[in-house]
């Protein structure tokens, strides 16, 4: 995680690393949303015609803050797009409401959400 506190410098992206966790959920866009298992990959995840591809990819140190309720950084429901969710969370995220950690990159318009509790 030191390459978090790299101001205006370029880190790799590897999601595990970022949020010390292996899944979470991805907002491309403001609505599109991908929900998995990061472990093991670089780069964000896209959905492919075979599944989840990750290309490799360097940001800027994205912004980190704290939410008592990650599903204020998410879109409105009606909002969403649900590209990929393979195990069906995004109703337990939105009836439990937990907390975590929302990271935003915004020179790739997208939020990274580690909710608290998931491994």
């Amino acid at each position: 995680m030191e390459g978090i506190k790299l101001k205006g410098k370029t880190m790799e992206l590897i999601l595990e690393e970022l949020t010390g966790q292996e899944s979470g959920i991805v907002v491309y866009d403001g609505s599109s949303v991908i929900i998995c298992n990061w472990s093991g990959h670089a780069g964000l995840p896209r959905l492919f015609a075979t599944g989840l591809v990750y290309m490799p990819e360097d940001i800027e140190s994205p912004h980190e803050r704290r939410s008592e309720d990650i599903t204020e950084c998410l879109p409105d429901t009606e909002d969403i797009d649900l590209v990929y969710d393979r195990n069906g969370d995004i109703d337990e995220v939105f009836e439990d409401r937990p907390k975590g950690r929302c990271y935003e990159i915004p020179e790739k318009n997208v939020l990274i959400i580690a909710p608290d509790g998931w491994i």
